[in-house]
């Protein structure tokens, strides 16, 4: 049977500017270096979970290692793994590990729970052999005292909403897709959260059907304004679209429009039962890669 991969590296409000042709390049070389494995019959969930760590450790992408610092000066990340037989393991706003995508995948293997939050998530990464480890970059502390600066000294809520708004303008999140030879079907995303981040907020990507979802019939990772996802649970629908007969295709650009309605920005994207692949977005740049047998 054949297999498929796609990845994303974030949809973005704006032209990508000089740093696009160089994210571009990126997610081309992971999808080169992990389809190696998908040649030699490696499982999805592999696949999966080492093409997000990947997307990860770069410091361009808003996951892992250059997640966004929220307003309190933590760094807090979400990230979600399900598989088409509709195993799941999520963390949400968890602290101080490299790769969050591995500790939701290692939440997967030992479901007692689907997800773990805040401290309790950051217990059993340490349980599990997880290395501390700071994501933090000069970037990423950049932007955090420009955000400070602007607040004035007052970290409130109700001072972040009037002084940065709804409205993000850069869009991150990583999520990766994958149908292996064997037909199973895993697809994952982790995200840094957003630009301007009160503490403790959680997006989109730690929640299954809103972020991030898998069954047998298609595999869907989103980015974009994790507060509009959530309010279409746009990953469940496009599953339900495909399950119902819709085109891959279709089910994304339906559900996409959706998204559009409610003035929500981002993209998706998905692999079906079918060996359909497909990615749409509403936002003037969404990275991504691709590739099948």
């Amino acid at each position: 049977m054949p297999y498929q991969i796609i990845i994303h590296g974030g949809a973005y409000s704006h032209d990508g500017g000089d740093e696009a042709a160089l994210r571009k390049e990126i997610c081309n070389n992971i999808v080169k270096e992990v389809e190696q494995d998908l040649k030699k019959g490696a499982a999805a969930l592999d696949v999966c979970e080492r093409a997000i760590n990947l997307l990860e450790d770069h410091p361009l992408f808003d996951a892992g290692t250059g997640s966004y610092i929220q307003t309190d000066g933590e760094i807090r990340m979400d990230a979600s793994l399900m598989t088409g037989d509709l195993d799941l393991g999520c963390v949400i706003q968890i602290s101080g590990v490299k790769n969050p995508i591995s500790v939701a995948r290692k939440i997967l293997e030992n479901p007692l729970h689907c997800t773990l939050s805040g401290e309790g998530a950051n217990q059993f990464a340490r349980e599990s052999g997880f290395a501390t480890h700071d994501p933090k970059t000069p970037h990423t502390k950049a932007i955090h005292d420009k955000i400070l600066h602007t607040l004035g000294g007052d970290r409130s809520y109700k001072n972040v909403a009037a002084k940065f708004g709804p409205h993000a303008k850069s869009l991150g999140t990583v999520g990766c897709v994958v149908r292996d030879s064997k037909g199973m079907i895993v697809a994952g995303t982790s995200t840094g959260g957003r630009e301007v981040c009160y503490q403790g907020r959680v997006g989109d990507s730690g929640q299954p059907g809103n972020g991030t979802y898998a069954n047998k019939y298609a595999g869907i990772s989103c980015t974009g304004v994790g507060e509009k996802i959530m309010r279409i649970g746009v990953a469940r629908i496009i599953a339900l679209y495909v399950e119902f007969g819709d085109t891959l295709d279709n089910a994304c650009a339906k559900a996409v429009a959706k998204l559009g309605e409610i003035d929500g920005r981002g993209g998706v994207i998905a692999i079906s039962h079918r060996g359909e692949i497909s990615y749409q977005y509403n936002t003037k740049a969404m990275d991504f890669a691709m590739a099948s047998d």
